[in-house]
């Protein structure tokens, strides 16, 4: 029996989210694995927390709900769809019982394709996290100062060999290092995480934290993955989706035309927020609306359109279109 720890921080306004996360676990779940969700709670609802336990599924499950105290947070940045929630993952080695040895946080933006035994039955190879190439990792590397070829990672799929993680006591380094200067919480977590463990990463993959993006209205991976076939493997079969940036499905935007949308529809339907599925546009979007979306990406970042790599996006987009889910 493989015991699956999942470890995730909604708040109220992004439960139904977290509860979309778990109907997906537990429809992809092997027969010999134990689902273990860990809620981290900065003060959510009864209500709320109730419902996380009535998701439909064959899987049956068990939900701890860890307490956070949020004045250990007091002044951490929130940034529109980024709430302070995403820094409670900074808690996971101080909170988790004790005899949780392995844990994989995933953000509320994510849907889980495959069973998650294999993550937790890899060797970790005396890393502290296991972590896949973020999408523009790049310019986050000019943002942040590191190398512009150090392989910058996503940190909303993030799988944690507890034990190391205190061995390191890497909760502590996080806060000394926000303590010596405030200004690095500008940072966020992800750059701080990718700052203190850049050297103490294991490459996951890039199915196990797949990044797809509409490339006419936004950077994409296709050209700038450093294994643009194992891309491409990905996009056929994720394992687990991560609908990055503005690119969600419940709002009207560029997730409207996510090829995966319907991925996270069918899921949150298995959800007691499931009458939030009819609010959902299905099927085809209409060609005016996308058209709408790309004018706003014009207008925003004009110079794109005159980049090679924009429009080699494009034709990579059309080549792989035959091979993408529909």
């Amino acid at each position: 029996m493989t015991k699956v720890n999942i470890a995730i921080a909604p708040d109220d306004n992004y439960t139904v989210h977290c509860a979309t996360v778990m109907a997906s676990v537990l429809a992809s779940a092997s027969v010999d694995s134990e689902i273990h969700f860990f809620i981290l709670d900065g003060g959510l609802s009864e209500k709320n927390k109730k419902r996380l336990g009535e998701i439909e599924a064959e899987k049956t499950y068990a939900i701890d709900f860890l307490k956070i105290d949020e004045s250990d947070f007091d002044g951490f940045p929130g940034h529109g769809y980024i709430s302070i929630t995403t820094w409670y993952r900074i808690k996971l080695g101080s909170l988790l019982p004790t005899d949780v040895e392995r844990v994989l946080y995933l953000d509320c933006d994510t849907i889980v394709k495959a069973p998650l035994d294999e993550l937790f039955e890899m060797p970790m190879d005396g890393c502290v996290i296991g972590t896949s190439l973020d999408c523009t990792w790049q310019r986050f590397n000019k943002l942040v100062g590191l190398p512009l070829d150090y392989p910058y990672f996503n940190a909303g799929v993030l799988l944690i060999d507890v034990g190391a993680w205190k061995a390191e006591n890497v909760e502590k380094q996080i806060f000394e290092f926000l303590a010596e200067d405030p200004e690095r919480l500008k940072l966020y977590d992800q750059n701080v995480l990718n700052i203190l463990l850049g050297q103490k990463k294991k490459n996951l993959g890039i199915k196990w934290n797949f990044q797809y993006t509409i490339p006419y209205i936004e950077e994409t991976c296709y050209d700038i993955a450093p294994y643009p076939e194992e891309y491409l493997q990905a996009l056929k079969k994720p394992a687990i989706i991560h609908y990055v940036g503005a690119h969600k499905p419940w709002k009207k935007g560029p997730g409207e035309f996510h090829i995966f949308k319907n991925e996270y529809v069918k899921h949150l339907k298995m959800t007691p927020w499931r009458e939030y599925a009819d609010k959902i546009p299905q099927g085809r979007v209409k060609s005016a609306s996308f058209a709408k979306n790309v004018l706003r990406a014009v207008w925003r970042k004009p110079r794109l359109f005159f980049k090679k790599s924009y429009w080699a996006r494009i034709r990579l987009e059309r080549m792989t279109r035959n091979i993408m889910p529909q």
